[in-house]
């Protein structure tokens, strides 16, 4: 990883530090107490506990938010939404809306997933920077992939087709048609990471990627530190994001993640102190792709 990456994620660091959020939280949470209706004061808390990572906290306060909003002022959250949608921020940027399951598989098709990865280590290649840019980059991207698996695709790509509908409603899409779904095992080991990019800067109406999930699959307990995946506020229209307001989402073995694909996102450096494959952050990483459609559908 070049300087220039390192700084940014350094920036990142401090920006989503825990003891950095908890201090800010603590000055919010008593202006909370003495103004307990103040609108602003809860989406404030839900944006600081947001980036730190405080994910069930961030999600009680933007109910609160909701809550006091009323009416038809902003769209509710389903029992799987972590952020809601069209929610504004600076600059013209929205929040990221994102939903996220904890507990996707049992225990028995976890472990077997873990085990196929581990026993196929040869088949895993590094990434490139994308499937528009065929060639690898270090300064972008440490990511070990694995394009062909087998075990558990079907699962995978048969839960996504019968839950589309919930999930594009969930994610505050429009309904569109399904292309394909692409589908890989990832895995991030020492000094892995992933800089700031998007997985589609194309308006909605053209056909690309419209949705981006994620399933974690790592030892239990994990035997890193660091992969969390950072899902920026982001200003589609103009393909811009904002570095300081994003969403932090702790890679959790057996969490299922999807946000829209023109957001913004990064996943932060991992840190081993075993230096293992079997050791490493591994993720199942699919993107829903939708054929072209009229504007305004």
């Amino acid at each position: 990883m070049h300087s220039k990456a390192a700084a940014e994620f350094a920036i990142l660091q401090q920006l989503s530090d825990p003891k950095f959020i908890r201090a800010f939280l603590t000055e919010l949470d008593e202006k909370i107490r003495l103004t307990s209706e103040n609108q602003e004061h809860w989406l404030a808390r839900a944006n600081l506990c947001r980036r730190g990572g405080f994910l069930k906290e961030a999600r009680e306060a933007f109910l609160n938010y909701q809550r006091m909003a009323g009416g038809s002022a902003v769209r509710r959250m389903s029992q799987n939404n972590v952020t809601p949608v069209e929610v504004p921020t600076a600059n013209g940027a929205k929040i990221a809306p994102i939903i996220m399951i904890d507990g996707f598989l049992d225990a028995k098709d976890q472990k077997g997933l873990l085990d196929y990865a581990v026993a196929n280590k040869e088949a895993f290649r590094d990434a490139n920077i994308n499937s528009k840019q065929p060639q690898y980059d270090p300064d972008k991207r440490k990511t070990l992939v694995f394009h062909k698996f087998e075990f558990m695709r079907d699962h995978f790509i048969n839960h996504i087709s019968e839950n589309i509908a919930q999930m594009t409603g969930d994610l505050g899409l429009e309904q569109f048609q399904v292309d394909i779904q692409e589908i890989k095992i990832t895995n991030h080991v020492e000094g892995g990471f992933f800089r700031v990019h998007t997985d589609n800067r194309s308006e909605f109406a053209a056909a690309g990627r419209a949705i981006t999930w994620l399933y974690y699959f790592s030892n239990v307990p994990s035997n890193f530190t660091g992969g969390d995946l950072l899902v920026f506020d982001s200003d589609i229209e103009k393909d811009e994001y904002q570095l300081q307001s994003f969403t932090k989402i702790a890679a959790k073995p057996n969490r299922l993640v999807a946000f829209p694909s023109w957001y913004y996102h990064a996943v932060v450096p991992v840190r081993q102190t075993s230096k293992k494959f079997a050791d490493g952050r591994f993720a199942i990483a699919g993107h829903v792709r939708k054929v072209a459609c009229k504007p305004g559908r």
